[in-house]
């Protein structure tokens, strides 16, 4: 886990002034990116930690255990990816009996005030909290008065007329609709879990499989043939052909969840691993003879390879959260306190770089600009490459473009030491994401 995730205790030391965004954040969909994106941008306004208050688990595992909901991302994977977006910390609390039967003002008063100072407190304006859900907006709003702290409460992001949200987004994957899922996550769809003994029939097919048996409650997606991407255990990602459901060619079998980790070469068991799901394939089907299955499997593994190949492109243009195709550890090199305890040097870059973006080039930026780069550390996207090097091949198409949260040249020229712990997102307008993430490819093509 991230040295900069906490677990919450009763008598741990205050994590000083805090704009704190609190919710169970399970799949860091695009919606709690957002939220959480403006949580940052309040702290640095108000000179204060951005602390994001979570759960160990869903909060419905321990007090509807039979009805739990599957989970979107396993818990270091939501930890990762909620401080890719610039959060400070992460304050895990471990959801037990003690803190389920805790009332809204109570888990206030014990978890909140506790562990922080809270200068403002974000939540979604449909989040509920306390014993039996009996807390809501308003009894954040009345204690917030009370407190001199603060209420935001954030309207849900609204995707072709409905919220985004993690149970449409479980209803998407449970049916295979990696499509929808993946632009409602930002990301690919990921189960996590450990590699097994199995049946050893993918061997002896000439297509060796690694058994997994995915962690407790992880959202698996529909029975069926899927293009995908492992990462094992020491961060290294390899095309692999998902098969998710019991293959019917063998009736014995009970394994739900085989991956062939294509080229790899080597003893997987008992490793960790992520499986991030690109593409559904086909369904599973039953086949007349064992030479007819080695066609389709073969098949199955080139349209990955082909998928996964033109997907290279999906390092520059997919949010993901760290460990997907575009992230880096975004610990490395991290002080613990140089973003938040020096808000004025980046209220100075944001300065800067607002400057440029009142030129003409940039005067048009509004919320249609679509992401196609980020949030990455640039210095590991681009190796020798400056930023400048990198959007270079946009300028000279002609292509607008806008950096968030600010420029990485102007946050260089004032604090060059942040470069490698800051994240950043590249936008362009809509009608150019096809010609930028052509362009931004070809750019990291050519360094390698």
């Amino acid at each position: 886990m991230s040295p900069r995730a906490i677990d919450w205790t009763a008598q741990m030391e205050s994590l000083g002034r805090c704009a704190v965004a609190i919710g169970v954040f399970d799949g860091v969909h695009r919606g709690h990116q957002a939220l959480l994106e403006d949580t940052v941008r309040d702290a640095r306004r108000r000179s204060a930690r951005s602390v994001v208050l979570t759960f160990d688990r869903d909060p419905d595992q321990v007090v509807t255990p039979e009805s739990a909901a599957p989970q979107l991302l396993a818990l270091d994977d939501k930890i990762d990816a909620i401080l890719a977006l610039g959060i400070s910390r992460v304050l895990v609390v471990p959801f037990t009996t003690e803190v389920a039967v805790m009332g809204p003002e109570t888990f206030l008063d014990r978890v909140v005030s506790s562990s922080c100072q809270p200068v403002s407190i974000h939540v979604g304006k449909d989040f509920r909290f306390g014993h039996r859900a009996a807390g809501d907006l308003d009894t954040l709003y009345v204690w917030g008065v009370e407190h001199n702290v603060e209420v935001i409460g954030h309207d849900l992001l609204m995707v072709q007329g409905h919220p985004v949200s993690s149970t449409r987004i479980r209803g998407l994957i449970a049916v295979g609709d990696i499509a929808r899922a993946t632009a409602l996550l930002g990301y690919a769809p990921r189960v996590a879990g450990t590699v097994v003994h199995g049946r050893g029939e993918g061997g002896a097919l000439g297509f060796a499989t690694a058994n997994v048996e995915p962690d407790a409650f992880a959202a698996l997606p529909a029975s069926g043939v899927y293009a995908g991407v492992a990462q094992l255990a020491d961060h290294s990602r390899w095309a692999t052909a998902i098969s998710v459901g019991t293959p019917p060619t063998f009736s014995q079998a009970r394994d739900v969840l085989e991956a062939h980790v294509i080229d790899f070469e080597g003893d997987l068991y008992e490793q960790r691993v992520t499986l991030d799901f690109y593409q559904r394939l086909r369904d599973q089907r039953k086949f007349g003879s064992v030479d007819a299955l080695k066609l389709q499997i073969a098949s199955d593994v080139a349209t990955t390879v082909e998928l996964v190949g033109e997907n290279r492109a999906l390092d520059c243009c997919t949010v993901v959260p760290a460990g997907g195709p575009a992230a880096t550890d975004d610990s490395a090199g991290w002080d613990g306190e140089a973003v938040v305890e020096d808000p004025e040097a980046l209220e100075a870059a944001e300065r800067a770089v607002a400057n440029v973006d009142a030129t003409e080039l940039y005067s048009q930026f509004d919320d249609s600009w679509v992401d196609v780069l980020g949030p990455v550390s640039l210095a590991n996207v681009t190796g020798s490459l400056t930023a400048f090097g990198l959007t270079s091949p946009l300028n000279a198409a002609g292509i607008p473009y806008v950096w968030s949260p600010f420029s990485p040249e102007a946050l260089s020229g004032v604090r060059p030491e942040l470069m490698t712990t800051r994240r950043f997102r590249l936008f362009v307008p809509p009608e150019f994401e096809e010609a930028a993430c052509r362009a931004l490819s070809d750019t990291r093509s050519g360094e390698d």
